[in-house]
């Protein structure tokens, strides 16, 4: 069984078809084809052809479109073997858009200093292109190189304009520094100019995008308008029907709750949704049920390449139901390695909290907190790693922001945080 990384947003959003300089070909296009037929035809035209790099590359294109739908990571190794082919046709200083393909797959498989560095050779080949700076960009907040990205963007910005693309990735920025207002407005701008140009997939990802902006900050009934707005373009979409029902388990309704996440898992077993529905379960008497989803978490990472791409995931699942704590040490400490984040130090922060290293999740959190991110999850685990270290008013502290900010993080999390914020007083 496959597993989709699944939240991939904006990195595997811009198209092939930005990309300057690819080489001619005579292809035979039939833009107005998605899905299988399409995928069917450009298959056909490549096995004919294996020189014909532009159904090469929109044949990757919708590959990635796949992943983004399903979550399977099949897509990706198809996304990958045809940049790989087209650029083998024709090199990369040609090929551009074969190039910008290839740069998407290594988002897609996480390997984010792979597409820093391979970003940078697209700005070096098209310096008066957009999508160099906005791929390095991307690359860097994935690193957690915070202090460079917002110059690549706005580099972006200048070379291509204002874009819904551009305003996405401005818009987290703002949110990861705790400017929500400003991460609102951009994205608000974005859906427009996405809707303008027709973009339905990038709108119903702003849609996604502010309705968990609306949640975050506990406006639970705008998070509702914004994902059901979501739904009405996608009724498919596998993080809003997950949004939507943490949505639901937030406001107690938890029959509801569990059938949107059946919904959203039978698409793809996004480990969080499956931990979530356990956590469900679990709450309503159903301990079989909670075990068996458990289960299927483990068997669905059982694959090095799953492990390694759901290994933030694992961490905080382990970590939030104290089970495998030494396990989840060590998929927090190989992400952190990777990927230093604040979200990769959040993780870390917590796992190593639970597995009983309490200096480290000491530094982690100071390193998750670092750049005064809104996050109620956020806020949490720092009031528990303040409480274990004995500081009872820093504990009160975080625990009270992150109850204040999103009464309803999460079904379970937040129950924890009510007790915890108890012992502090």
């Amino acid at each position: 069984m496959t597993r989709g990384a699944l939240l991939l947003g904006i990195l595997l959003f811009a198209s092939v078809a930005t990309a300057r300089g690819e080489a001619p070909s005579t292809t035979a296009e039939r833009p107005e084809e998605t899905g299988a037929e399409a995928i069917e035809f450009l298959e056909a035209r490549v096995a004919s052809d294996p020189e014909d790099i532009v159904a090469w590359n929109r044949l990757g294109d919708l590959y990635l479109a796949k992943l983004r739908a399903t979550g399977d990571h099949d897509y990706l190794d198809q996304a990958a073997r045809c940049a790989e082919a087209s650029l083998r046709a024709v090199p990369y200083e040609q090929n551009r858009a074969g190039f910008v393909l290839q740069i998407r797959s290594k988002f897609g498989a996480h390997r984010f200093a792979e597409a820093e560095s391979m970003s940078r050779r697209l700005i070096e080949i098209d310096p008066a292109g957009h999508l160099g700076w906005q791929l390095l960009g991307d690359a860097l907040l994935e690193l957690g190189r915070y202090a460079e990205a917002p110059a690549a963007f706005e580099k972006a910005v200048e070379l291509g304009g204002v874009t819904s693309e551009s305003e996405t990735r401005l818009a987290r920025v703002a949110i990861l520094r705790g400017d929500r207002a400003t991460a609102r407005r951009r994205l608000q701008s974005a859906k427009a100019l996405a809707a303008a140009a027709r973009a339905s997939e990038i709108t119903a990802w702003c849609e996604w995008q502010l309705g968990e902006l609306a949640f975050g900050s506990g406006d639970w009934r705008t998070a509702g308008k914004h994902y059901d707005a979501a739904l009405a373009i996608n009724p498919r979409s596998i993080p809003v029907l997950g949004a939507r029902a943490r949505l639901q388990a937030a406001r107690g309704d938890l029959r509801r709750a569990m059938a949107a996440y059946d919904e959203a898992i039978a698409l793809d077993a996004f480990p969080p949704f499956v931990a979530a529905l356990s956590d469900l379960h679990a709450a309503s008497g159903n301990a079989k049920r909670a075990e068996e989803l458990l289960a299927l978490i483990e068997e669905n990472a059982s694959s090095p390449r799953e492990q390694r791409l759901d290994r933030r995931h694992l961490a905080r699942i382990y970590a939030d139901r104290d089970i495998r704590t030494d396990k989840a040490y060590e998929l927090a400490k190989a992400d952190y390695a990777e990927r230093q984040d604040i979200h990769a130090a959040d993780t870390l922060a917590w796992a190593a909290l639970k597995a009983g290293r309490l200096d480290e999740a000491q530094r982690a959190m100071a390193e998750a907190l670092r750049l005064g991110t809104e996050d109620a999850a956020l806020f949490y685990h720092a009031g528990m790693v303040a409480l274990a270290s004995g500081d009872k008013p820093a504990a009160r502290k975080w625990l009270e922001r992150a109850l204040k900010l999103n009464p309803g993080f999460d079904y379970v999390q937040t129950r924890r945080a009510r007790e915890a914020l108890e012992k502090a007083k």
